[in-house]
């Protein structure tokens, strides 16, 4: 097993050292860039796994925006997206010498965000189950009918998903992931995330498409 010969720094100065701004690989490297903004992120996780942090800074820079906006939309709250970004990418450093250049990087770093997002949730249903007992006590808000926007936008259709399908939409139709690269993530069969996908699509419309109105036929005056 590779030892890497410093460890990891904060990942907000980690990510400084990738000289931002980060280019496409492949694409031109922009004034003051790392040439490592060219390198395919799998070139960069090997260079990684020999000990660059400028590399895995890259990576970083490339990835976390998409990351913690996948976490956010997957929960368990969209305020610890954050923290589970910051040990994700962690959790990636030190487990560098696991990943064996099989398939996509990005498909991997996923993985681990998803097992750090389901241990975060099931933590929070933990905490929730404690406090079933007082909040039951607690009095009821009065909500009057009609409250909820009838325009409800993305993350509030997705957040009325259940668990798997809001991670499986989320991963397809918000990161971008293929079917296969989403059952790959999860550890699920192929036929299971497409389920998961068409179902939640489907529900995702439903919850997006305004109520119709009735029809109602002329007012008749009283005579």
């Amino acid at each position: 097993m590779l030892r890497f010969r410093r460890p990891l720094p904060a990942l907000s100065a980690l990510s400084n050292r990738a000289e931002r701004p980060v280019g496409e690989p492949g694409g031109a490297v922009a004034a003051g860039a790392s040439p490592l903004a060219l390198l395919e992120d799998e070139a960069l996780a090997l260079r990684a796994q020999e000990g660059s942090q400028v590399a895995f800074g890259v990576l970083v820079s490339r990835h976390q925006g998409a990351l913690r906006t996948w976490l956010r939309r997957i929960g368990p709250a969209p305020d610890l997206a954050d923290d589970i970004a910051q040990e994700t990418f962690l959790a990636a450093w030190r487990q560098l010498a696991r990943w064996q250049g099989q398939g996509r990087f990005r498909s991997w770093l996923f993985a681990i965000a998803a097992n750090k997002a389901a241990d975060a949730r099931r933590s929070a249903g933990r905490a929730a189950a404690r406090d079933t007992s007082w909040q039951a006590e607690r009095p009821q808000a009065f909500e009057p009918a009609g409250a909820l926007d009838a325009s409800i936008d993305v993350d509030r259709a997705l957040a009325t998903l259940p668990e798997p399908q809001r991670t499986v939409v989320a991963l397809c139709f918000g990161a971008g992931f293929s079917h296969q690269e989403a059952a790959d993530i999860l550890g699920l069969p192929l036929g299971t995330v497409k389920s998961h996908a068409a179902r939640g699509r489907d529900r995702m419309l439903a919850a997006l498409t305004p109520p119709a109105v009735p029809e109602t036929g002329p007012v008749r005056k009283c005579s």
